[in-house]
């Protein structure tokens, strides 16, 4: 229900977008008045069964240029109409209504037959949301539930306001049939033998299954009964209808029929109707313990089978990066402790590792800085000495000299 009003609205956007190209001159577009309609006695037009979409101009409408303009650029929504029809299997027509009251309708239908020479959509449940005095913020909105005058039963319509140039010119439609709808929600298997249905604002049952009525209404249901209302319910479900219809959101146990039954329920945002869920307590009881179980086993499996070899996975590559890591770190310094022992011993000519940029690297360097001056230091300190001891021996040479030449 959400991807068609979604669609209404989408359909409407290029319904304005059409119009707001629409041509002063009728008879140049893909789809021409003149050719493509027949006037019946009555007075109203209908088109031949070829086209891909109907139209109807009842007999009260004029055909003048504003008209024709109108029908010329709206045939444009036949190259997108087709394909949003197929698209949802809830879908039962999508139409464009003007606002003096002519009909685009796809899929083609003979409407010639089915409606009257003086069929006037805009008195119909299934327009009249989409006006401005019902509709002033010009949304995409739903109509209640009515019985479609082309003879498709029980239907719904997600309406959208035409406007161009804020003037309004005709409203889009989607139309639902609930029969469609009530069957996707019946065949839909719940769990725990339980069953779905859904309500409207007004307690209206628009999807309800025969164990419904006995469950709401205390009743079997009747021959083609549809729709009934459950505001009225016994005891217990209608405090259920009451929440629906409020939009409410919970869930709980009740007794219906003797039974404790859990429901839960919902609403449905866009349409304003609300889904509930009715089931035997002691089902549902047992699938959630089944669940849980399910849930128990998948997560043992998923721990054993998952997290722990992940886990020593992990470990590993730890460790051996701990271990590459120690190696990177301690082999350097026990090499710089190596060379700072032989440079203590006075071999200048330890080669070092090749300083990197990382801490060990700076190390590195700083301890060849270190060494490259203590070896100038020490060339220094013994080229002093060497002199000391040259200029010492000079003067005991000088010493013994006179000595020798004072007894000569």
């Amino acid at each position: 229900m959400e991807r068609i009003h979604s669609d209404a609205g989408h359909l409407g956007a290029f319904a304005i977008n059409s119009l707001s190209n629409e041509k002063t001159v009728p008879g140049t577009g893909y789809w021409n008045v003149e050719s493509d309609l027949q006037k019946f006695p009555e007075g109203h037009y209908a088109n031949p069964q070829q086209d891909v979409s109907a139209v109807f101009v009842p007999s009260f409408v004029e055909l003048g240029v504003r008209q024709k303009s109108f029908l010329e650029q709206i045939a444009l929504l036949d190259f997108l109409l087709p394909s949003l029809y197929e698209s949802d299997q809830n879908t039962a027509a999508a139409w464009i209504g003007s606002d003096d009251g002519m009909i685009w309708y796809h899929p083609w239908a003979d409407l010639n037959e089915f409606l009257p020479h003086d069929f006037d959509l805009r008195e119909f449940v299934f327009y009249s949301p989409a006006t401005p005095n019902n509709n002033p913020k010009r949304q995409t909105v739903w109509s209640p539930v009515y019985d479609d005058p082309a003879g498709q039963g029980l239907m719904v319509t997600a309406t959208t306001p035409i406007y161009v140039d804020d003037e309004f010119r005709g409203v889009v439609g989607i139309d639902v049939t609930l029969s469609r709808l009530n069957a996707r929600i019946e065949q839909a298997k719940p769990i725990a033998n339980g069953y779905l249905f859904v309500v409207n604002q007004e307690g209206q049952a628009l999807s309800l299954p025969e164990r419904g009525y006995v469950d709401f209404l205390n009743r079997e249901r009747n021959e083609s009964e549809f729709g009934p209302n459950l505001s009225q319910s016994a005891q217990g479900a209608a405090e259920i209808i009451k929440g629906m219809m409020a939009g409410e959101q919970s869930f709980g146990s009740v007794t219906l029929s003797g039974q404790n039954r859990m429901f839960a329920f919902t609403p449905l945002s866009t349409t304003g109707w609300s889904v509930g869920y009715l089931g035997e307590t002691d089902r549902v009881l047992a699938v959630v313990t089944q669940l849980q179980d399910q849930l128990d086993t998948s997560t043992r499996q998923l721990v054993w089978k998952r997290i722990v070899p992940a886990g020593v996975l992990i470990l590993i590559i730890a460790m051996v990066l701990g271990h590459l890591l120690t190696n990177r770190i301690v082999a350097p310094i026990r090499t710089l402790a190596v060379a700072a022992g032989r440079l203590g011993s006075g071999d200048w000519n330890q080669e070092l590792p090749k300083a990197g940029a990382d801490e060990i690297g700076k190390l590195n360097k700083a301890f060849r800085n270190m060494s490259h001056e203590l070896q100038i230091m020490m060339e220094e300190l013994e080229q002093r000495v060497a002199a000391r001891i040259s200029t010492y021996n000079r003067s005991i040479t000088r010493i013994k000299a006179l000595i020798l030449e004072a007894h000569g």
